[in-house]
């Protein structure tokens, strides 16, 4: 058969065939109902909580706040950081886990040798709070280079333990009245993570000098800043904030670790003038706080 023919007998074919059909679009999927619920498959459920509308498919960052000693999430987040009035102007997902329970009745962190694993039960609530995060990347769209930890007290000491631990996975850290391991060796990375550290002067259970226990406030802000590079002589005066209800004026000191830091990260200190361990913060507080995590990546 002349070549010249193939052709004309291939078509008859090519259009009983016809053209492939294009893929069929994705169904949207619909809005996350809130409060949403992980950790169920590590019997320890945990709250989370989210911007109306959101389907799981816009990557938002994550924000975890650990409670203090004897508290729980729910009172943390309610009486002391307030930071779900900020999710959906900010748009991020909010963690609220617990702690186990002592023999004592009294929700915990096993944070470090200081604080607060005083039955020596051993929990893992390091490998506890890990996977809630795998939970949430697995099963939904998050940015995962804007992870954050924040906490108060004990929760403090156990968002020192996770940049201590996983600062591969943590952009930044937020610690009120907590401190970390005396020995920084205890640390076992020595990668850095950028901290706002914000301790009272007048606490009275985790004191903001130095203690045989765990560093102060001043000491572990220029441990974190070495780590991350910075030049530790030249932290700069960065003014005052008005975050406190009942102290009169801007009773918040800041002072910032700016020069020299690697990959874009920095350590602040926020202290607070004559204030105790458990501050009484206004609205503004999370107004400062959650536009400062979020603009620190990994």
């Amino acid at each position: 058969m002349p070549r010249c023919l193939c052709p004309f007998l291939l078509l008859p074919l090519l259009l009983a065939c016809g053209t492939p059909e294009a893929p069929p679009e994705p169904l949207p999927r619909d809005p996350v109902v809130w409060p949403l619920t992980i950790g169920v498959s590590q019997d320890r459920p945990a709250e989370v909580r989210g911007p109306e509308g959101w389907t799981g498919e816009e990557a938002l960052p994550v924000i975890f706040v650990l409670h203090g000693f004897g508290a729980d999430a729910e009172l943390q987040e309610t009486f002391v950081f307030r930071f779900s009035r900020q999710i959906e102007a900010e748009r991020f997902l909010l963690v609220l886990p617990n702690g186990t329970v002592n023999p004592d009745g009294s929700q915990f962190w096993n944070a470090t040798d200081a604080c607060c694993d005083g039955y020596n039960s051993g929990v893992d609530d390091v490998g506890y709070l890990m996977g809630l995060l795998d939970e949430l990347e697995a099963g939904y769209s998050i940015d995962s280079d804007r992870v954050y930890f924040t906490g108060h007290s004990n929760g403090g000491f156990m968002s020192f333990r996770m940049a201590c631990e996983h600062p591969e996975r943590i952009a930044a850290i937020m610690p009120l009245a907590g401190s970390t391991w005396l020995d920084p060796e205890d640390c076992t990375s020595g990668a850095p993570v950028s901290v706002l550290d914000i301790h009272g002067t007048e606490d009275d259970s985790v004191p903001y000098l130095d203690s045989s226990y765990y560093p102060g406030a001043e000491s572990r802000a220029a441990r974190w800043a070495a780590r991350a590079g910075c030049d530790i002589d030249a932290a700069q005066d960065g003014g005052t904030l008005d975050l406190i209800n009942g102290v009169e004026g801007s009773e918040t000191l800041v002072l910032e670790y700016r020069e020299g830091c690697h990959d874009g990260k920095v350590v602040d200190l926020w202290t607070l003038d004559s204030v105790g361990h458990v501050p009484i913060f206004h609205d503004g507080f999370s107004e400062v706080v959650i536009p400062w995590l979020l603009a620190r990546t990994r």
